[in-house]
């Protein structure tokens, strides 16, 4: 009984920041939406008033998608060798998305 206890704790662990991080995801969503509306608008005011520069955007944007392709095998490990913290993680994140509206 002794060796689960372990394994209690890190799914326990993985749960609340699971939980912490779908809430996160919640906030994330309500601020794409508004970013989302607001290049719809530079666009808009692009056609009338001002210059905007998608090419030097589209160059950040697949410089940052480099990067996290080159470090995405940490977290597949992180993910498969702490599989308790993993399992956790999910059941948290799910829990903070699909909750009761009021």
């Amino acid at each position: 009984m002794t060796e689960i206890g372990p394994i209690i704790g890190m799914m326990l662990l993985g749960a609340l920041v699971g939980w912490l991080f779908g809430r996160a995801c919640l906030r994330v969503f309500r601020l794409a939406v508004f970013l989302a509306l607001a290049i719809i608008a530079l666009q808009l005011i692009g056609y009338h008033a001002a210059a905007v520069h998608w090419d030097s955007l589209a160059q950040s944007a697949g410089d940052a998608a480099r990067e996290a392709r080159e470090h995405s095998g940490l977290a597949w490990r992180l993910a498969v060798y702490n599989l308790p913290l993993t399992i956790g993680f999910a059941a948290g994140t799910i829990k903070a998305l699909i909750r009761p509206r009021r």
